[in-house]
């Protein structure tokens, strides 16, 4: 496996989907498959800080009354409490 902090999102959801795969198939022994649910939890590990790095850093324009448009942060105060 590829140095995984320096795995783009796409990569690592793609060899978590192979890992997923090759677990539900059942033909490897259980040392083998200890080892790949061990790199499945880095790479969900990794999926997921990436996933809340990219919802911090969604905006959304927000037309005004006067017609001019504000970025804001995708999710509202009351959201995160």
């Amino acid at each position: 496996m590829k140095k995984c902090e320096n795995m783009k999102f796409e990569q690592a959801l793609q060899a978590l989907e192979e890992i997923v795969e090759q677990l539900e198939r059942g033909d490897t022994s259980l040392e083998e498959s200890l080892k790949c649910y061990q790199e499945g939890v880095i790479l969900a590990n990794i999926c997921t800080k990436q996933l809340e790095k990219a919802e911090q850093q969604v905006l959304l324009l927000q037309e005004q009354g006067d017609g001019e448009f504000q970025l804001s942060n995708f999710l509202n105060k009351e959201d995160t409490e």
